[in-house]
């Protein structure tokens, strides 16, 4: 971490830093080590009068990823009111704002707010292609299709390498049962990241979809090596094991999962699913 001193007293990162905090960003919500990478327990631990845009833009993604939306929402505003001339760190943070405001969308008027906010991003920083995907997310919960996928299509085109274009549209595609489709997107995303582990769940549903339980069963599994504290992927996998009459292998696989998540009920009615067999 290269950080250094600005005259007021905040630490101002590096761009390196800054570049680091946006990928951690932009996969939290399925990455379980997100809390303790270095960059997110240096911002916990310094002290408010030192921390940067950045520093509360992780604070707010944990936040986020805990479900405590109120301190998200008031880490993120202060991430603004700080300011940084880091153009990605700033549009981050409107990004943030605007997931809290599309999680707590029961109302038409936090889904304006959140398409607000993803607006606010695009204008912030047109070449980056996360707001695209934040918004073209929106648009598919309400159903807007066509025009999600016009959002993820303008996504890939302002970064090819950039996987989470992919993984949007492929699921896009999943959901309209384009599944060749998808599977293509899938898989641009696997080769660009091999590490995320909901482009590896995506696959498996895909394949179970197309009766390729085998391949499905191998997805699985690679999404819990990419985050092995995520129990609902023990339960996809066991499962998916006793539809192909292997009692044996699902029970190893839940009871796994029950030695980190004791009280998850899906887990939970596995198992007693799996006594009766």
């Amino acid at each position: 971490m290269s950080l250094n001193n600005t005259h007021q007293g905040r630490v101002e990162p590096s761009a390196d830093d800054c570049n680091r905090a946006v990928e951690l960003v932009k996969y939290a919500e399925h990455n379980g080590e997100f809390s303790s990478d270095p960059l997110v327990r240096a911002a916990r631990e310094r002290e408010a009068g030192q921390r940067s845009a950045m520093d509360y833009l992780l604070l707010s993604t944990e936040e986020w990823k805990d479900g405590n939306y109120e301190k998200s929402l008031r880490n993120a505003y202060t991430g603004i009111a700080v300011g940084t001339a880091n153009k990605r760190i700033m549009a981050c943070l409107e990004l943030r704002i605007g997931t809290v405001f599309q999680d707590l969308g029961s109302e038409d008027r936090s889904w304006e707010l959140a398409g607000e906010c993803f607006d606010t991003a695009m204008e912030m920083d047109p070449k980056f292609p996360l707001p695209y995907v934040f918004a073209g997310d929106l648009q598919f919960d309400q159903d807007e299709f066509d025009e999600a996928e016009a959002l993820y299509k303008k996504a890939k085109q302002l970064d090819k390498k950039d996987p989470s274009s992919y993984n949007s549209l492929g699921y896009l595609y999943l959901e309209q049962e384009r599944m060749e489709e998808a599977e293509e997107e899938f898989k641009k995303a696997e080769k660009l990241e091999p590490e995320l582990p909901i482009v590896h769940l995506h696959l498996a549903q895909v394949f179970q979809d197309q009766g390729r339980p085998d391949e499905a069963a191998q997805q699985f599994r690679k999404a819990i090596a990419r985050y092995p504290e995520n129990p609902m992927y023990y339960n996809y996998l066991a499962q998916l094991l006793m539809e192909l009459e292997q009692p044996d292998e699902a029970r190893k696989v839940v009871e796994k999962a029950l030695t980190f998540a004791p009280e998850n009920e899906a887990l939970l009615d596995t198992q007693r699913i799996l006594q009766k067999k």
